[in-house]
């Protein structure tokens, strides 16, 4: 069923891309309106409009953006049920428009969606990583080494990480770490965790973030996806075992 698409992702290119497509119905509407000779009551075009956004919706996942594609005005049919005849005739227009501006918040939420990507780059290691001043370095694992974040050293080391296929790695990792039947000494390839650790601004991408055995992998991993780099030089400082 249609949500009216109201849901406010915390990505700014995306809130400027509803607000876009709000302007955009509005302008529709009161174009409408004001070619009208009788005018009915604003309010209630406003009202129709809003149910003449209910429909029956599909799900789709175009370009890595999660939308809605209508397919039946079930607000339209809801409206032609309830009206009477005359005011069937006065509201059509605007009931109508409220259906189809579905498909131009479809086009701003798409439009968002690559204009998003070309702003905060899906694999660039710095679009999650951005502001460290409250980032810290944690073992979550007793194979980890005591470990320390030189902040800027890691920024900097940051900006050279080059990005590699996970799924290149993923099955001997898998491997090598379930070789030990006690999960205590099990190799654990990311002990540590990056904490604190802020994304650039107005990105919404939320993140989990491992560092590498030997300091130098980087994984950050989303709902949706999971990115693996590799510095030349350590990441974190190093020193020993935390179970010696």
């Amino acid at each position: 069923m249609m949500s009216f698409q109201l849901e406010l992702p915390h990505n700014v290119v995306f809130i400027a891309g509803g607000i876009l497509g709000w302007l955009i119905v509005l302008i529709l509407v009161s174009r409408h309106y004001l070619k009208r000779q009788e005018k009915p009551s604003f309010w209630k075009v406003i009202l129709v409009v809003l149910v003449g956004m209910f429909s029956f919706t599909i799900n789709l996942n175009l370009m890595h953006v999660s939308t809605k594609l209508s397919i039946l005005p079930l607000g339209v049919w809801i409206l032609v049920g309830l009206l009477s005849k005359a005011s069937w005739q006065t509201y059509r227009a605007f009931a109508w428009i409220g259906f189809w501006a579905n498909f131009i918040f479809l086009f701003t939420t798409l439009m968002s969606g690559f204009m998003d990507n070309w702003v905060y780059p899906k694999e660039d290691a710095s679009t999650y990583i951005s502001d460290l001043e409250n980032a810290y370095i944690v073992a979550i694992h007793p194979s980890g080494l005591q470990a320390v974040l030189n902040k800027e050293r890691f920024q900097d080391q940051l900006r050279d990480v080059e990005a590699v296929d996970i799924m290149d790695m993923g099955l001997e990792w898998y491997q090598e770490s379930s070789m030990e039947s006690e999960p205590y000494y099990q190799k654990e390839h990311f002990p540590y965790a990056l904490l604190g650790a802020l994304p650039r601004w107005g990105s919404g991408r939320d993140s989990t973030m491992y560092i590498q055995d030997d300091g130098k992998g980087l994984l950050i991993t989303t709902a949706n996806q999971s990115y693996y780099y590799r510095s030349k030089e350590p990441l974190i400082d190093m020193g020993v075992r935390h179970d010696e």
